[in-house]
């Protein structure tokens, strides 16, 4: 005999209130009752849910389709019947989902996103930011542009990287936010919401794109891929379609894509040895971020993306870090320029 204890008080309080009336009655204390269910089927038999009835308190199952017509004002609800049916009968009778809809408030999306369009197309947009998204979202919707232009504007960028000679020229090139735009930097800073206290931290970490100890560069983890698994095949197959088209070789296009996964295999390997002993909740000042990122530009690229001003800088994983500043050198450029365009290949 398995045996199911359920601690009832709780539901035995909220029902005695609703029992009379909707009129609020103290209760002091609750006795905790101790309810047997028997499941004494074997271990091995299958455990098989009684049959939906056909009709539930004078409606049918919880169907969008039939609940019109079938729950109404009439209709007698208890919550020892149908829980559902009896908290939400005013509001299905009272409610309707309008044609070709799923939800009652997909009305306020559709309303925000043509508020969103009219505004992005119209000319009241004067000031500098909002201008630059509007000639990003024209950019976006203009197709024909998009398509004559073909693979050339990824071209110039994937040529600047390939030109870098070294780690003064990736720095110089990552600094610049109009050089650099769509190509993901080894460390990067973010605004971040604190999930308990719920306000802004400004967080330097690696990218997002770039490796995790579970998960690894585009969904892989660099230090066991298997060649021959989906997720190395069909990310190769991205690299190598927008590449060849560029004027590489299949074979000069996976060599990036190797690349890329031998800078992350290096930086898995660093952060292994590194030390960390940062406590990720005590922002830390510019300097001090400076001292622990060492050969990376840190304090630069802050300033470059807009966050030079921040009280403080939140580090949640400083042996990442420190391992960005590891592979950071000319030793390691090849393999640079091969994460920052094999990135920049697949997020665009």
């Amino acid at each position: 005999m398995k045996r199911l204890t359920c601690n009832l008080a709780a539901c035995l309080l909220a029902f005695s209130l609703v029992a009379c009336g909707g009129q609020a009655q103290q209760a002091e204390t609750a006795d905790t009752e101790e309810v047997e269910v028997d499941l004494s089927a074997d271990d091995d038999e299958e455990f098989v849910l009684p049959p939906i009835p056909d009709d539930v308190t004078g409606g049918k199952p919880w169907i969008d389709s039939v609940v019109v017509g079938n729950v109404t004002e009439a209709t007698e609800t208890s919550p020892q019947d149908d829980l559902y049916l009896y908290v939400n009968k005013d509001w299905i009778t009272s409610t309707t989902i309008p044609e070709g809809r799923q939800f009652t408030d997909s009305d306020v999306f559709a309303e925000g996103r043509a508020s969103v369009i009219q505004i992005l197309t119209g000319d009241a947009l004067t000031e500098h930011d909002a201008r630059q998204a509007q000639l990003l979202f024209d950019a976006f919707c203009d197709t024909d542009a998009r398509t004559a232009a073909g693979v050339e504007p990824a071209r110039q960028v994937i040529d600047d990287i390939r030109s870098l000679s070294s780690i003064d020229e990736v720095s110089a090139f990552l600094l610049d936010t109009e050089r650099s735009a769509g190509v993901p930097s080894l460390v990067t800073v973010i605004n971040k919401r604190d999930s308990s206290t719920h306000r802004w931290q400004t967080e330097v970490r690696l990218s997002t794109p770039t490796f995790g100890r579970t998960v690894g560069t585009m969904g892989m983890n660099a230090a066991n891929i298997d060649p021959e698994s989906v997720f190395y095949t069909t990310r190769l197959a991205l690299v190598s379609n927008v590449l060849t088209r560029l004027g590489y070789t299949e074979d000069e296009a996976k060599a990036a894509f190797e690349g890329r996964l031998e800078l992350e295999r290096a930086l898995l390997q660093a952060a292994d040895k590194a030390t960390d002993d940062q406590d990720e909740t005590q922002p830390l000042t510019i300097d001090q971020l400076d001292g622990l990122v060492g050969s990376f530009p840190v304090r630069a690229l802050a300033e470059a993306r807009g966050y030079g001003q921040a009280e403080g800088f939140i580090v949640s994983d400083a042996a990442d870090l420190q391992a960005a500043a590891a592979v950071y050198n000319d030793e390691h450029l090849d393999n640079l320029r091969d994460y920052l365009i094999c990135g920049y290949v697949l997020d665009a």
